[in-house]
């Protein structure tokens, strides 16, 4: 099974503090307990401020008292909290208090989770707590709460900006309407709103969060909306084009090219791997199309289910091996016996209760091992997972453990080559030709050419651009893809060869520029050789924010 199986694991960080809304001591199995109102208030000081002196924390809490009674309140408090989670939610050391390094809390990662959930990070800062009691704790406690919903409106705004700017009108338009809700007094707000309705063709639902913008400012504020925000309900009632319009469309064939490109050799290990039920793992750079390979595999394979770790994952224990198995059970409607789900229900809370006995990994892969088992009777035939790179080492060791086992599905590893964890490596060594690796290089200049030629681009010659290209990239195909969208991103620019100018030999390419110039100001003309491509480099460098041609 790879580890010593008899060596236990810590169990997954099983308490939350939640401080949005009603506040609550999340405890895992043990379930949510109400937080009571001195208990939240000194657990949002923590998690705010960070460590502060037990002396501040009692003074702030209990102002009433003296100095050492206040003190022998906050010990008491700190005890039942202990006492109720059953281990340390708060850390004292030299007088300093804190909250201990594995109690995650619900204002972390705002704009993280916000991206991921436009409903994410609901309710006020210690709900409807009042402390009018402690006047210096309620002071800050006003000043704490008005912060956290400044950072949760420019989060939501930053976002829909984004979104709207990259063409999501109608994702924009989540964020945009939750931010309305939170702040209805926020009249850009509700003009963003108008703007994203009319932009995805709902002129009544543009004039509708125009009339509740109008009627909120008369009511709470007696104003009435901005020359701005009038400018563009008349645009909208006479259906008038938008003063800025969003940027047309890139050609979808570059956000995802029709086909596979130069991976033939790569595609035949896999299926060899496939058929003699070896891992594969798939090595390479960021962007050299290590799950575009795995992914287009998976979808020619039934029966295979992709999942992967992301980016913040080495932080949560067993963060990535829940995800695939949410992702197993979404797919597979499996029942599992009663010890195998109160096993797992310790990664997944959804299965019901967690097992009361002392967490040990062993029994964990057995459970897993039941469960995938289920799953393959139900079709399941092969795991890939990505971006091995981001997972946590707990399940990093239970996935490649699992990996190895003689029964079960068949598994294929992605993972970045310089961001290998040091475990995998010392699996490899250990697995040997059990584990097919295959590393994925830069495409060739012939390849680009191949690639270009799927995408059918317009204006572009696949023969003429893509030596240059691959010296512009590298051959790297994210590269390559987010050169040529920023190529159609670019407006306004005009890209000539000579046989273009052949009809006006008598003109030479300042002539060209001064011609084009007069007909927008803005213009930029780049003289290519329609043969060998010369000129080029001057076009890419341009593309990449460097100084535009004279």
């Amino acid at each position: 099974m790879g580890a010593d199986a008899s060596t236990p694991q810590s169990p997954p960080a099983a308490a939350q503090v939640q401080l949005l809304g009603e506040p609550r001591l999340l405890l895992g199995r043990d379930g949510a307990h109400p937080l009571e109102r001195k208990d939240a208030a000194l657990l949002a000081l923590l998690a705010i401020d960070g460590p502060v002196p037990r002396s501040r924390a009692a003074a702030l809490l209990w102002p009433e008292v003296d100095g050492d009674a206040a003190r022998n309140n906050l010990r008491q408090r700190l005890h039942r909290l202990r006492k109720r989670a059953g281990r340390d939610i708060v850390i004292s050391r030299n007088d300093v208090l804190r909250l201990a390094d594995d109690i995650a809390h619900d204002l972390a990662a705002l704009p993280a989770r916000l991206a991921e959930d436009a409903a994410a990070a609901a309710g006020d800062l210690l709900g409807a707590f009042d402390y009018d009691d402690c006047t210096e704790l309620a002071d800050w406690i006003v000043i704490a709460r008005e912060q956290w919903r400044a950072a949760r409106r420019n989060a939501l705004a930053q976002i829909a900006s984004q979104l709207e700017s990259e063409g999501h009108a109608a994702l924009a338009l989540q964020y945009a309407e939750r931010l309305v809700a939170d702040d209805p007094l926020l009249e850009y707000a509700h003009r963003r709103l108008m703007r994203l309705h009319y932009l995805r063709g709902d002129r009544a639902a543009a004039l509708a969060a125009y009339e509740r913008c109008r009627q909120v400012l008369g009511r709470s504020l007696k104003a009435q909306p901005a020359r701005e925000t009038e400018e563009l309900a008349r645009l909208v009632q006479a259906s008038g084009a938008l003063p800025q319009p969003m940027p047309a469309p890139r050609p979808v064939a570059v956000l995802r090219p029709p086909r596979l490109v130069a991976r033939d050799a790569e595609w035949r290990l896999l299926e060899q791997a496939w058929h003699e039920r070896r891992i594969a793992l798939v090595l390479g750079e960021p962007g050299i199309g290590k799950t575009r390979l795995l992914t287009d595999f998976a979808g020619a394979h039934a029966g295979t289910l992709v999942a992967g770790g992301r980016a913040g994952d080495a932080r949560v224990p067993y963060a990535t091996l829940a995800r695939l198995l949410r992702a197993a059970f979404a797919a597979h409607a499996v029942t599992l016996p009663a010890w195998a789900a109160a096993e797992l229900a310790r990664l997944l809370p959804e299965l019901g209760t967690a097992a009361p006995e002392p967490f040990e990994s062993v029994r964990l892969r057995g459970a897993l091992a039941h469960a995938l088992a289920r799953c393959i009777a139900d079709g399941l035939q092969a795991l890939a997972v990505d971006d091995l790179h981001f997972a946590d080492d707990a399940s990093l060791e239970t996935l490649l453990a699992s990996a190895e086992a003689e029964q079960g599905p068949r598994w294929l590893f992605g993972v970045r080559t310089a961001e290998a964890p040091p475990a995998l490596d010392a699996w490899r060594a250990r697995c040997g030709p059990a584990a097919v690796v295959l590393p994925l290089g830069p495409l060739d200049a012939a390849a680009i050419e191949t690639l270009l030629e799927s995408l059918s681009l317009p204006g572009i010659e696949p023969g003429a651009w893509a030596e240059a290209l691959a010296r512009h990239t590298g051959g790297n195909p994210l590269f390559i893809l987010e050169t040529l969208n920023a190529l159609f991103a670019q407006a306004p620019v005009v890209v000539l060869t000579k046989l273009d100018l052949a009809p006006h030999v008598d003109w030479d390419a300042r002539q060209c520029r001064d011609a084009l110039r007069r007909i927008h100001p803005g213009v930029y003309l780049f003289e290519l050789s329609a043969r060998t491509g010369q000129g080029m480099e001057a076009w890419l460098d341009y593309l990449v924010g460097l100084v535009p041609p004279d």
